[in-house]
């Protein structure tokens, strides 16, 4: 299912890339915050409604309350890009929160990349305390 929903995110984050805003347009609100560096690696949408995941498969696994809460959310974030609605898209605050989890992607990303060139994409890594078999 996990590389269902990536697949999905791929997908909307392509579909909206010619509407795509560099967060470079808020460096001067998030100067000395946000580097320039991330701020031009980033981008926002403003969408009518925030593209959330319609699959059974999720709702099947419990995730039906997380699909639902979608006009309660001012935005949210698919790896580099992040979804405002229009109201959310003029609250610096909502874009500050959304970067916070773009930051959280790209860590997640550089993790998985070294694992993978560490471990191997199908190796089971098994953690086990000192002095177990």
């Amino acid at each position: 299912m996990i590389e269902l929903v990536k697949s999905w995110i791929d997908e909307v984050n392509e579909a909206h890339k010619p509407y795509r805003q560099s967060c470079t347009v808020l460096q001067h609100q998030f100067d000395g915050f946000y580097s320039p560096e991330l701020l031009r690696s980033s981008y926002f949408v403003i969408v009518k409604a925030l593209p959330m995941p319609k699959m059974p498969e999720l709702r099947e696994a419990g995730l039906g309350d997380f699909i639902d809460i979608q006009d309660q959310l001012g935005g949210i974030t698919y790896k580099d890009t992040y979804y405002l609605v229009p109201d959310a898209a003029r609250d610096v605050g909502i874009h500050f929160h959304e970067l916070v989890y773009v930051i959280q992607s790209m860590a997640n990303a550089r993790r998985a990349k070294l694992y993978s060139a560490l471990y191997g994409r199908n190796t089971k890594v098994w953690l086990r305390r000192p002095g177990t078999a």
